[in-house]
């Protein structure tokens, strides 16, 4: 199933109530297929370039809820592809997405 708009739509911030200490910049949704061929999304959660080491570390209860909401609103539009969640922060998104290619 690819990402369609649907699935971006159920991931639009104004649609999800996020945490506001995770300082959620962006959430991006992209077709994933797992090692052993099952289709799935990998959902990139872009975070405030701001965030220091500590704060990503003792945030543990904090990154929870953002993947339950994430994870509980994908569930609730019917959509059962498995969420990969990947943090980030935005200087380190471009890295990332270069690497896979």
């Amino acid at each position: 199933m690819p990402v369609d708009a649907k699935i971006r739509d159920i991931l639009r911030m104004k649609n999800l109530t996020l945490p506001p200490e995770a300082r959620v910049q962006s959430i991006e949704v992209e077709d994933y297929v797992t090692y052993d061929g099952e289709d799935a999304l990998r959902v990139w959660v872009v975070i405030d370039e701001n965030l220091t080491d500590a704060e990503l570390l003792n945030g543990g209860p904090t990154w929870l809820r953002v993947n339950r909401e994430i994870t509980d609103a994908l569930r609730s539009a019917g959509v059962d592809l498995f969420p990969y969640m990947t943090y980030t922060k935005p200087s380190e998104r471009y890295l990332v997405v270069n690497e896979e290619e």
